[in-house]
Formats: structure tokens, C-alpha cells, sequence
């Protein structure tokens, strides 16, 4: 079987018992791919598709006063550096001022929309969620950013976080 990773690499796995050897590749750098061999533990044998977890290693959030734009930028990277959001959770609380029209989130790859949800929240509530396994893979050496589509009304309040991690 093989799996093509978001970036068009492509890796072929196997079922791995002890003492056969797998590959091992790094997302993005296919000059990373090393051989391992599984060991036995505790005498058990283990059979099935090696998992790969991409690490996160940047996250962000932001908590503005009321009825400010909440907004997370993750800035551009060095040549070739591509950012992969994996993820964000998101809260939207309104007072007693109901917004008048729908509230967006997008994710922008610099000024490329990549993704965006929109969403009416009513007077007196609250809206939370997360969103996660995305795996946005950005254009290199530019910046990603997650927004709301403006502020919202008197004693509203939003709040966002981001995860993810980088690729060159």
C-alpha cells in the first residue's frame, strides 16, 4: 500500500513484524528517510501500518478586548519553509448586541483564502469550536494567518488559537 502525503510525496508501507526493516521519512524532506528495524517487546510481535504523526511545533493565540479582531499570524518563513496548520479553536461570545451579520473565520495563505466557516451568532450567546486534522499546507516563504471577518458589536468578545508545524 502507499499514502501520498499532503505535498505529493508519495510512501510505501508495509505490515512490519520483528526484525524487517521500515522506511521512515520526514514530511517535505525526502533526504530525511532513514531504515529502522522494529525490535520485539517483551516478546510480543506487533503487525500493522507504521503511524506518522507530524509534530506540532508553533502555535498561537489571541485574546483582544471586546469587541476587538481577534486575528493569529504566523510570519512568513525563510525560503522554501511552508507552514501546515493543523488546527484552531475558536470562541465568538456575544452581550446583549446580537451581531447583524454573519461573522467570518478564514484562514489566508498571505491574501489567498484557504479555508473559512461563517457562522450567525445570536444575542447573549456563546459559539465555540475546534477544528482540527486540517493540514493547510501554505505557499513557502509566506505568511498564514486565521481571522475573524471583523470586529464584533459593543460587548462582543473573540478569542482564537492555531497549531501547526513547517515543511521545506
Amino acid at each position: 500500500m502507499s499514502i501520498t502525503l499532503p505535498n505529493g510525496q508519495l510512501c510505501e508501507t508495509n505490515t512490519p513484524s520483528v526484525g524487517v526493516n521500515r522506511q521512515v521519512v520526514t514530511p517535505g524532506d525526502p533526504s530525511a528517510t532513514t531504515t529502522q528495524s522494529f525490535e520485539a517487546l517483551s516478546g510480543n510481535t506487533y503487525t500493522g501500518a507504521g503511524v506518522v504523526i507530524a509534530p506540532t511545533n508553533w502555535s498561537a493565540y489571541h485574546t483582544p478586548a471586546s469587541a476587538t479582531l481577534a486575528t493569529i499570524t504566523q510570519s512568513a518563513g525563510s525560503s522554501g519553509v511552508c507552514h501546515v496548520l493543523q488546527g484552531f479553536s475558536v470562541t465568538y461570545v456575544t452581550g446583549a448586541t446580537a451581531a447583524t451579520t454573519a461573522v467570518q473565520l478564514s484562514v489566508l495563505d498571505g491574501s489567498t483564502p484557504r479555508y473559512s466557516l461563517t457562522f450567525l451568532p445570536a444575542a447573549n450567546s456563546s459559539v465555540n469550536f475546534h477544528v482540527s486534522n486540517l493540514n493547510i499546507v501554505g505557499t513557502a516563504a509566506t505568511a498564514l494567518s486565521v481571522s475573524f471577518s471583523g470586529a464584533g458589536p459593543a460587548s462582543s468578545f473573540q478569542s482564537l488559537s492555531a497549531f501547526g508545524y513547517d515543511i521545506n
